[in-house]
């Protein structure tokens, strides 16, 4: 074969194996991958009969666990050299339309997380009070009720204690 590496994850007894343990999984194949400083992998999850979950959704779950690994904050870094990079993954199924369907709300999830990761790791400079709110607007876009508060609402509703923390 023309494989560089062939990475196996362990996951114990299959009818023991949640959506958690599998996602885990997935993280740790990413990790590897990263660590081998390899630029793409096509993901397999083997079916079992007694499986805790159906072949679609552990492989969904998997999928989802190494693309919650992949996420890196260096917006600000000029040298992203030398920083391991996740691979492109593909994935590969008997029965595509099912892992997709069963990812969908996985791959939102995802994006919630990694909006969430970036928000609390923005400095203090970049992100403030007005410019959270900005970034928060975004969020009507898919379907989020965007109500922004200011400052003498806020008053009104007695939150003093984010009045004071924003005010820092």
């Amino acid at each position: 074969t023309k494989l560089s590496r062939i990475i196996l994850i362990g996951i114990g007894k299959p009818a023991e194996a949640n959506r958690v343990l599998l996602e885990n999984a997935g993280a740790a194949a990413c990790a590897a991958l990263m660590t081998a400083k390899e630029t793409q992998a096509t993901l397999v999850v083997d079916d079992f009969k007694d499986a805790a979950l159906p072949l679609p959704a552990a492989t969904a779950a998997v999928a989802h666990g190494a693309y919650l690994r992949s996420y890196r904050f260096d917006h600000y870094f000029s040298k992203k050299e030398g920083k391991p990079k996740a691979p492109h993954f593909t994935v590969a199924a008997h029965d595509m339309a099912e892992v997709k369907k069963a990812y969908l709300a996985l791959g939102n999830i995802a994006d919630g997380v990694f909006l969430t990761r970036d928000l609390v790791t923005e400095p203090a400079n970049i992100l403030y009070p007005e410019t959270f709110a900005e970034r928060c607007k975004a969020l009507a876009e898919v379907g989020v009720k965007v109500e922004i508060l200011d400052q003498k609402k806020l008053e009104k509703l007695g939150m003093g204690s984010l009045l004071c923390v924003s005010q820092g």
